[in-house]
């Protein structure tokens, strides 16, 4: 089976080489403005890629794709970054992925003076601004952590980057409408490493 030539094309654009992704499994985002394609792929046991089922349509931040992202931009982040632990609003779905459901205290810090900043906490803290979580039961229904400004944590420079649900341009993070993120959900595996591609696509 021959490299799929779509991914080809996004590897040039974010300037990766296929042995450069350390995933077995791996999701793409091509974003033009606030829209996005995503697609799923698989690595065979030979090193080439494969597309898995059919893109579908979801959306990036309302303010487009950054290479240099900064916190309340309104940007998604452009890049590859691994995939980490599912969390959400309702119980948890048929997935494998480690999964941890929002409580009423649940929140991500965005003050960018925290200790905690893009973090998540279940006490009150050193912070003077934070995303509670329950607040978005439809968003947040559920979701996937992006692991973006993760380690190490930089000040100011974007927090809160997630894979959830939604139907319209986001404040920063890919979204997909609820009935795809359940699919690729049960689709996802920890044990391969799963993580993001997030390319511009050319005008």
């Amino acid at each position: 089976m021959a490299q799929s030539a779509d991914l080809a094309q996004m590897l040039e654009n974010a300037v990766l080489s296929s042995a450069g992704i350390p995933a077995s499994q791996l999701l793409t985002a091509l974003c033009k403005g606030s829209e996005a394609v995503i697609g799923r792929y698989e690595k065979s046991g030979r090193g080439l890629w494969h597309l898995v089922g059919s893109p579908v349509a979801g959306y990036a931040g309302r303010n487009g794709v950054a290479k240099l992202k900064k916190e309340g931009d309104g940007c998604t982040p452009s890049g590859f970054f691994p995939l980490g632990y599912a969390f959400g609003c309702k119980e948890k779905p048929d997935t494998k992925m480690t999964f941890r459901p929002v409580t009423k205290r649940s929140v991500w810090v965005d003050d960018p003076a925290s200790s905690r900043y893009n973090q998540w906490a279940e006490e009150d803290g050193d912070w003077s601004s934070a995303e509670r979580l329950a607040d978005y039961p439809d968003s947040y229904a559920y979701a996937v952590v992006i692991e973006y400004n993760t380690a190490p944590v930089i000040p100011g420079k974007g927090s809160a980057v997630f894979f959830h649900c939604g139907h319209k341009p986001t404040a920063g993070c890919i979204a997909v409408p609820e009935k795809d993120l359940l699919d690729i959900l049960r689709w996802l595996d920890p044990d391969q490493s799963p993580g993001i591609l997030i390319v511009k696509a050319d005008k």
